[in-house]
């Protein structure tokens, strides 16, 4: 009742003219503030002040919150300073910014941290009262991926870590339940991966199974003959799986960064790596659910990935995002058109991102150096038929 009249209060102050409705406005809002002052136990000044920053027409506060997880689904959570609780990293919604664009940059002032919102989780409102304080609000909830870095805190939390939800009995405010409900999101999104047979277990299976390698441990030839002309920097390997491409790539003179969604695959990459005596920066995680590894990168490499279209194209966002000014994209997949017999059953190429998808969203700022089919040179030991190759390569002018 006191938000209620709070707010009517304030609408008829920014909009009446007539000097008695003000006086009765302000009367209103006297008596709404004596009201704060006694149900929060606040001094009545201090109740004023935080009133009067409420301009114009009243509606609810803004706020946006970021749920980030890691592997084993562990929320990052930050003690607060202020009421020495624990929630999820969040803050108001400055004017001129998208609640995506609050939650990001909380996060790195928070924590030190880069993220990217992928999912808009739910909006949730927050009546005002005793517990939470003068105002309703309304908590923008995204789920978020995160850029491989060091957790650095500010003033404004005494720590920050991932803890398992169930463990955390001090909740700020509402944030116990927008982390169950971040969490749920979490879930399905994984779950959905696996069922369509492209999650990290599904992944780890496929490299267990058999008990040995699963590819030649040679570079693939399109990698060799489309990077002889490069000039050596910085690289970014996606989907690397046993990292020989990114070992060659090394052996060249690159500083390579790897990513495969399976830790089986990267342990016999980093086993690998040490053999030839080269160092690959190897990181563990799932394009596009998780962010790259921050860039960006002279040359990024995708060779026959394993993404699936989504309504966003985040897959194609991000691996554009990661190729610096003036570097190089190359992606590579298999030619399906006409090769019915390379089709594993219940495979639809039309689910996966293929080099004609990518090509669609290059536009100023790139330009394409090679977008054809081509012959396919397997390396020595490669399994599979020779089918041809779709190769893209282009270059970020801008």
């Amino acid at each position: 009742m006191l938000d209620e009249l709070r707010a009517i209060a304030q609408t008829g102050l920014h909009y009446a003219t007539d000097p008695y409705d003000r006086e009765r406005c302000t009367r209103l809002l006297a008596i709404a503030t004596e009201g704060y002052s006694e149900a929060l136990d606040l001094p009545e000044p201090e109740v004023r002040s935080r009133l009067a920053r409420d301009l114009g027409y009243v509606s609810a506060k803004v706020g946006a919150d970021a749920a980030i997880f890691d592997a084993d689904g562990r929320a990052l959570l930050v003690h607060r300073s202020d009421d020495k609780q624990w929630g999820l990293v969040s803050g108001w919604v400055d004017p001129g910014e998208t609640p995506a664009e609050t939650v990001a940059r909380e996060v790195e002032e928070e924590v030190g941290l880069t993220v990217t919102a992928i999912e808009l989780v739910d909006a949730v409102g927050r009546r005002a009262g005793t517990e939470y304080g003068p105002h309703a609000v309304v908590s923008v909830l995204y789920l978020c991926t995160v850029a491989p870095g060091p957790i650095v805190i500010n003033h404004e939390s005494l720590a920050a870590e991932y803890c398992e939800i169930e463990s955390i009995a001090d909740w700020h405010a509402n944030h116990e339940s927008l982390a169950y409900l971040a969490r749920d999101a979490w879930r399905a999104r994984r779950g959905a991966q696996s069922h369509n047979g492209d999650g990290a277990d599904d992944w780890d299976r496929r490299y267990t199974d058999g008990g040995h390698t699963l590819w030649s441990g040679e570079p693939n030839p399109a990698l060799v003959a489309e990077t002889e002309p490069l000039k050596v920097g910085s690289a970014l390997d996606v989907g690397c799986g046993e990292g020989a491409d990114a070992i060659w790539l090394a052996q060249q003179g690159w500083a390579v960064t790897a990513v495969d969604i399976s830790a089986v695959a990267l342990d016999r990459a980093r086993e690998a790596a040490s053999s030839a005596g080269v160092q690959v920066d190897w990181v563990c995680a799932d394009v596009p659910s998780e962010q790259l590894p921050a860039g960006p990168f002279d040359l990024v490499s995708v060779m026959y990935p394993a993404f699936r279209h989504t309504p966003d194209d985040d897959a194609i966002r991000a691996i554009l995002a990661a190729v610096a000014s003036g570097g190089t994209l190359l992606f590579v997949h298999h030619s399906f058109d006409g090769h019915h017999g390379h089709r594993p059953a219940g495979f639809d190429p039309a689910d996966y991102v293929q080099p004609p998808d990518v090509a669609n969203h290059l536009h100023d700022g790139w330009t394409i150096d090679m977008h054809d089919e081509r012959a396919r040179i397997r390396p020595a030991g490669s399994p599979g038929p020779d089918v041809p190759d779709v190769v893209l390569r282009a270059r970020r002018t801008s």
